[in-house]
């Protein structure tokens, strides 16, 4: 059985997914839950309401059972396919390369979704939010920096890991939302410029760029 993914046509989380399958070149179905500006994601897809606990997507279906959380399938996916899950050898470097994923979902996501209410769903920002962005972002570019230092992630665009994957794929859907990324991440602008020749990130992100024209026609955006 060919796996399932439900997933929204603008949301990052579910492009962070589509990024990985097409990394894997894994065949899969998408599914595509209906969204409006006004409405966003409601009423809740069944299959999400099913099997996310939050309601929220993505979610996976394939033989092995449902998952959600785009950290959660993604990981699943590694251990699933990739030849070398049952390898003792690379099972530290894996668990290193998560721990960027991790980072990513826990600095870059909250503003991400920030971004979208205010520039999506026209919700007024407080002007506590843009110190609170920034720092964010700080922490993240910090955190990267230390970690790449003490060996425990890739942040390679020739053999990327999962994190790499999945950090490339946010900082994108920030850059694009934002207009750009701020001095506070100038030292990952290298790594994502050569992650976006990736054929994976461009199908992605070109497809996304199309939906968006589509469900939003005056909204502007800026490709990074």
């Amino acid at each position: 059985m060919i796996g399932t993914l439900y997933g929204g046509p603008l949301t990052l989380p579910t492009s962070v997914v589509r990024v990985v399958l097409a990394e894997k070149s894994l065949p899969f179905n998408f599914v595509e839950v209906p969204w409006s500006p006004v409405e966003g994601y409601r009423p809740v897809h069944p299959m999400i309401a099913k099997y996310h606990p939050d309601q929220r997507n993505p979610v996976w279906v394939d033989d092995d059972g449902a998952f959600y959380d785009s950290f959660l399938i993604c990981t699943y996916l590694e251990d699933r396919y990739d030849p070398t899950s049952n390898d003792r050898q690379h099972a530290a470097q894996r668990a290193k390369s998560r721990s960027l994923f991790f980072d990513a979902n826990r600095y870059l996501f909250p503003l991400i979704e920030n971004l979208v209410q205010t520039r999506v769903y026209g919700s007024s920002s407080s002007p506590a939010d843009a110190p609170r962005v920034e720092r964010g972002l700080e922490v993240f570019a910090r955190r990267t920096k230390q970690a790449k230092a003490l060996g425990h992630y890739h942040l390679d665009a020739h053999h990327p890991s999962l994190g790499d994957l999945a950090a490339a794929t946010l900082l994108n859907g920030y850059a694009f939302l934002a207009g750009g990324l701020p001095v506070a991440c100038n030292e990952l602008v290298p790594l994502l410029t050569r992650m976006q020749q990736r054929p994976s990130l461009q199908s992605v992100f070109n497809e996304m760029q199309v939906r968006v024209s589509e469900l939003m026609p005056t909204f502007t955006g800026s490709h990074p």
